[in-house]
């Protein structure tokens, strides 16, 4: 088993995971609900953060609650690491290139040999 660690889940479900789990922590984001959205949100986040201890979500929650998870086997996935700027560009110059193909397999397609790459 692969651990890709791509979740989908409805955000109620993790926040009532991370609430039973670590209630105090859920409780410290809570507190700043009303500066959400604010001129002050910024200021609340980083005074929550500044007093969070190091935690692990996958360790402190996910490892706690596994009755509420699921693993599903994937197949054809494609990995690509989006944690810089030119791999996203990358991944949709992949995409651009992709409707390309398909265009031309539909018959649509406007490109001549060999301009494709």
């Amino acid at each position: 088993l692969w651990n890709s660690f791509i979740m989908t889940g409805k955000v109620g479900a993790f926040l009532h995971m991370i609430r039973d789990t670590v209630p105090d922590l859920h409780e410290r984001f809570e507190s700043i609900r009303p500066w959400l959205l604010t001129p002050l949100e910024n200021e609340a986040l980083a005074d929550v953060y500044a007093g969070l201890a190091v935690s692990s979500f996958s360790n402190e929650i996910l490892a706690t609650n596994v009755s509420r998870l699921a693993v599903l086997q994937g197949s054809e996935f494609d990995w690509m690491d989006l944690g810089e700027p030119a791999r996203v560009f990358e991944l949709y110059r992949r995409a651009e290139i992709q409707a390309l193909e398909e265009s031309c397999r539909s018959g649509g397609c406007a490109l001549e040999s060999g301009a494709r790459g």
